[in-house]
């Protein structure tokens, strides 16, 4: 009895491995999920509130000037679902990474990938640290969702190509352009539609193609003519030519060796010299090794070979003020990189699958290397979730000195605080913040409440309009803010 239940589990696995997988990347990640909120999240979270209160808000552009309704729908239904419990959404994020995860392995299958490659492209995704930005900070979420669609329309490509009706090319517009509105990576999609026929050489102008070709593209471009139209924020200096291929050069080989200022420093500067060689080295071979095997009699697989390219390509547009062979960006590049990994790791999956299967002890030596690369990714994450845990705590301290003073802040129409002598940390939060301040008393009394900082230097506070004012000042040693007569 004992052995037909071993031999049924294992039958199980061969049959449905992605799902063993996604459970084992879900425990991995279970000890990083965020126990409370910061940064962008409260931005997210006050207008999910101000969103269940005045629906018309749905079609507004409240975050940096972008528009984003279906991911402002998704955080305003965690809301009302979880409240402010930061576990219930991290957890939720989480969830979707998993889903990518078994998605990913679907539609490898789906692009006629070995099973053993589809196992291995999908493992190097699931536990890369690269995804840790995305999973482990609660307002990032929009990059999961985005993937998840963009893996889903990649599923329904092949069918609408192998036989195209009307059917099929709206459900890939529902999901495609789905995705463009939970954020703007998800526009191409449209340039995924449009690859997919080319390396199986069909021709998407075709008389049986052209329809489907010219509703998808139309849709997408009148959108984003309305949406570039009505932005409320100035975009960055576009690049063109030269500078955007340096630009998308760059991004793709800063995915297999993705550095930071912070990271550097810790090398010192003769260690820093050998990254330097290091880095040169990784950004020549990798566009070589992507070459060879664009060039190989690949077919379909190509797809996602060429998949960071047509993903990074949006981003690549935008000036940066990037140099080809330095070792880190200006700019955070990690945030850009859940999106295009997919294509990392089936490269890196191709490579390896290569390699494994020469050796004699392939099983053994696949044991240990994934086993090494888990233990890696682990110790990355930790550091990085260490920074965001520091952040956190920092802002559920300032969240709860500010609720324990929610009844008195309820009446003000203006907030005035002031750091001390000894701010430290909370003078930086309060100066650098203003708007996240005054979204978490949103969020804690349901009231728009101007916030303004009182330095020592004495600071032009910023008052709407009525005649009720509320002064704390910021005690280090109770962790509290204490109210102080005007």
């Amino acid at each position: 009895m004992q052995n037909k239940f071993i031999v049924s589990c294992k039958q199980i696995i061969e049959k449905y491995p992605h799902y063993l997988l996604s459970a084992v990347v879900f425990l991995f990640y279970i000890n990083f999920v965020p126990d409370f909120f910061q940064g962008d999240d409260w931005l997210w979270l006050a207008n999910a509130k101000r969103l269940m209160l005045n629906p018309d808000l749905f079609f507004d552009r409240p975050i940096y000037g972008y528009f984003r309704p279906l991911y402002m729908l998704y955080i305003s239904l965690c809301y009302k679902l979880f409240g402010l419990n930061a576990l219930a959404f991290g957890l939720t994020n989480l969830l979707i990474h998993v889903i990518n995860c078994s998605l990913l392995y679907k539609v490898l299958i789906k692009y006629d990938f070995e099973k053993r490659i589809a196992i291995a492209a999908s493992f190097i995704f699931g536990f890369h640290f690269l995804t840790s930005p995305a999973v482990c900070w609660i307002s990032s979420g929009s990059d999961l969702i985005v993937l998840m669609l963009l893996l889903i329309f990649s599923i329904k490509l092949p069918d609408y190509y192998k036989k195209p009706d009307m059917k099929k090319l709206v459900m890939l517009i529902i999901i495609g352009f789905g995705s463009f509105l939970v954020k703007e990576t998800g526009f191409v999609s449209l340039g995924l539609f449009f690859l997919y026929p080319i390396l199986i050489k069909k021709n998407p102008l075709s008389k049986e193609l052209r329809r489907g070709s010219i509703i998808l593209t139309f849709t997408y471009l009148i959108y984003l003519s309305w949406y570039f139209s009505a932005r409320t924020v100035i975009n960055k200096e576009l690049v063109f030519s030269f500078g955007l291929f340096i630009n998308l050069w760059y991004l793709v080989s800063y995915m297999f060796m993705p550095l930071s200022k912070r990271i550097v420093e810790m090398f010192g500067n003769e260690l820093s010299s050998y990254l330097s060689i290091l880095k040169i080295i990784t950004t020549v071979v990798i566009p070589v090794g992507g070459i060879m095997l664009i060039l190989k009699n690949l077919g379909q697989k190509r797809y996602f070979i060429l998949w960071p390219l047509v993903v990074l390509l949006p981003v690549s547009l935008f000036d940066w003020n990037l140099s080809l062979f330095s070792l880190y960006p200006q700019m955070t590049a990690s945030r850009f990189m859940y999106i295009p990994l997919p294509g990392l790791a089936v490269f890196m999956a191709l490579i390896m699958g290569s390699v494994f299967i020469r050796l004699p002890a392939k099983k053994v030596s696949s044991v240990i290397l994934a086993s090494l690369y888990v233990v890696a990714s682990f110790m990355i994450i930790n550091k990085i979730v260490f920074l965001y845990e520091t952040r956190q705590q920092q802002n559920s301290i300032i969240f709860n000195a500010l609720n324990t003073q929610s009844e008195l802040i309820s009446k003000a129409d203006n907030l005035v605080i002031s750091s001390g002598s000894n701010g430290g940390y909370i003078e930086q939060e309060l100066i650098g913040h203003k708007e996240i301040i005054e979204d978490i008393c949103f969020l804690i009394t349901g009231k728009e409440i101007a916030f303004s900082h009182l330095s020592e230097s004495g600071e032009e506070f910023k008052f709407v309009e009525g005649e009720n004012f509320t002064f704390l000042i910021w005690n280090s040693e109770l962790k509290k803010f204490i109210p102080i007569s005007d």
